[in-house]
């Protein structure tokens, strides 16, 4: 026989839920320890009918010796009986989530602990259960406490498929449970969150009635809250990168303006090299005689020509050609070849032998 200590039975007689404090401590439950108990249906295994329990007295272990105990009352399984689902999932979360699982379970199976003012029962609940190990047909993890109504389409009108209770003792942030919740309610359930504070110090509820929203209208507001969640999570970016680049105008300003220069020097040092490439090719063609205009055609509009030209004439002259004034337009800006003379300001040319001085 197993001495794994279970607090909490069903007495089958008055199919009520009652704890060892109740056999201890209440005299209306004297001598009824004696009648027939059960473990209470969150903790018998499906494939279990039922587990017959007994109550065990409080006692000394060791009585006499170093090691003596005081052992307080408990319930336990009758030899032979099946393990129940409590001492399957030893271990694990902490035993004040459990008395908090075992208290909302007891009050709402002895319809102590009513839901928008109506106990399980006149609600149409199917099954209460305590779930640590089942899983929705979505693969999500089950609520602590799980009131189960028809499915489809003999759902509860208000709450769907049925209520999840959930308790949370440490903290969990707004979007965690924002998240858990949506998620239970596209499954098809309704939900309800306890918290700490829902508690006293002894781990009994505080509350004698739980108000929860129905599934579409919590739904509802949980999307509208969500899509607020995210406009105000935008304009809040929004607000930063404004501070951001007014923080940083100055240096962004700063950096444009080295950018500007990087490229106006890089464009005027294409400038300059693309002067030098044209200044060659009229040299080039100027020395074989060839047509001024098909070479003005090839320089740009951003490049001076005509200070270019000026530039290789004088340099012709310097190399013994002579200077006349054009009889077209009077200007100096010529140079003599020894067949022809071609005056830079109007673009004529003539044979040397017309010259006119």
């Amino acid at each position: 026989m197993t001495d794994f200590k279970h607090f909490k039975v069903l007495h089958r007689q008055s199919n009520r839920i009652v704890s060892i404090f109740q056999f201890t401590k209440d005299a209306t439950w004297k001598g009824k320890e004696r009648e027939e108990l059960i473990a209470i249906p969150a903790d018998t295994p499906k494939e279990v009918k039922e587990i017959e329990m007994c109550f065990t007295h409080g006692f000394k272990r060791y009585e006499g010796t170093e090691k003596e105990q005081d052992i307080t009352a408990f319930f336990k399984r009758k030899s032979g009986q099946p393990e129940t689902l409590s001492e399957k999932r030893v271990g694990g979360e902490s035993e004040a989530h459990k008395l908090a699982k075992n208290e909302i379970y007891e009050k709402l199976y002895n319809k102590e602990l009513t839901i928008n003012g109506k106990n399980i029962y006149e609600l149409g609940t199917k099954d209460l259960t305590i779930s640590e190990e089942e899983h929705s047909d979505t693969g999500h993890s089950i609520a602590d406490v799980l009131v189960k109504f028809d499915s489809y389409p003999n759902h509860n009108l208000l709450y769907g498929l049925g209520i999840n209770i959930e308790i949370q003792f440490s903290n969990q942030n707004r979007g965690k449970t924002s998240e858990r919740t949506l998620s239970r309610l596209r499954d098809g359930w309704s939900v309800m969150w306890l918290w700490k504070e829902d508690f006293n110090d002894d781990g009994k509820l505080l509350l004698k009635d739980l108000n929860i929203l129905p599934r579409e209208k919590h739904l509802k507001e949980l999307k509208e809250k969500e899509y607020d969640n995210y406009l105000e999570e935008i304009n809040e970016l929004g607000n930063i990168l404004d501070n951001k680049i007014f923080e940083y105008k100055d240096e962004i300003k700063n950096n444009i303006n080295d950018f500007k220069s990087e490229i106006e020097s890089h464009l005027n040092k294409k400038k300059e090299e693309l002067n030098n490439v044209l200044s060659e090719e009229i040299e080039k063609r100027l020395s074989k005689q060839i047509d001024f205009e098909k070479i003005i055609s090839l320089v740009k509009e951003n490049i001076n020509e005509k200070e270019i030209i000026k530039e290789i004439v004088n340099r012709h002259l310097k190399e013994g050609y002579t200077n006349v004034k054009c009889p077209f337009c009077k200007s100096f800006d010529c140079v003599a070849y020894p067949d022809i003379i071609q005056c830079f300001n109007c673009k004529k040319r003539w044979k040397n032998e017309e010259t006119i001085n």
